[in-house]
């Protein structure tokens, strides 16, 4: 039991946690387990979304991924995010979004009151990677984050606290040479829908194809006779 925890608030909010970390390396397990190299069954190699500005496109095609946090200072440690969700890699997409293949062997089960050990910094002990569900920011979290501006915090997400449904899912690598990009998707506003048809609309368009219909046959009969005589 974690000594921090006193009481025994303290020690089942300890056992709660841990309890809840355990899930969380279950759900990491199920998601990733159609994903495992066969020549190497211990490393998953999971397709994932990452939003990016398209100026540096180029850079990440011929270098691979600069080991950098270029969105923010790294909530959840200092290295490459990536969503399983491609709703969620819209919050950090700023023009481009790649679909990337990340490598992982070994996942840390990231929860709520972990960002204080893990924000700005490299990954944590042996772990290279930080498996990371997430759901929208509320006041009271248990990281005691505080949103800049407590009116803006739509695109605002924090680890889960025990219990707590994940709305999504963030990974974070530390080595450019455990990201490989794969596929540039390119986003357009949706098209605007088609005008709905009336019956009064459907009987003009027969009519007018009919009569045109008629006009040309008027037309050609006198030409087809023509030719036949």
């Amino acid at each position: 039991i974690n000594a921090e925890y006193m009481g025994d608030t303290g020690l089942k909010e300890s056992r709660d946690k841990g309890v809840w970390r355990q899930d969380v390396r279950k759900i990491w397990e199920e998601r990733s387990r159609n994903y495992v190299d066969p020549k190497y069954p211990n490393v998953r190699l999971l397709p994932l979304w990452h939003g990016t500005n398209p100026e540096i496109l180029k850079s990440i095609f011929k270098t691979g991924y600069a080991n950098l946090a270029t969105t923010d200072s790294g909530y959840f440690g200092k290295g490459l995010y990536s969503a399983w969700e491609a709703e969620y890699a819209k919050y950090y997409y700023q023009g481009a979004l790649i679909l990337n293949w990340i490598s992982s062997y070994s996942a840390f089960p990231v929860i709520a009151g972990d960002m204080k050990k893990l924000t700005g910094k490299g990954n944590y002990q042996n772990y290279d990677t930080h498996f990371v569900p997430v759901t929208q920011y509320t006041p009271n979290n248990l990281d005691g984050f505080v949103a800049g501006n407590p009116n803006d915090t739509e695109d605002i997400y924090l680890p889960c606290s025990p219990y707590e449904q994940p709305q999504f899912t963030e990974v974070v690598v530390f080595e450019k040479a455990q990201c490989l990009p794969r596929y540039l998707v390119t986003i357009q506003p949706t098209l605007p829908k088609s005008p709905k048809l009336t019956t009064k609309d459907i009987e003009i368009e027969m009519e007018s194809t009919y009569t045109t219909s008629k006009h040309s046959t008027e037309l050609l009969t006198p030409l087809l006779r023509k030719t036949v005589d």
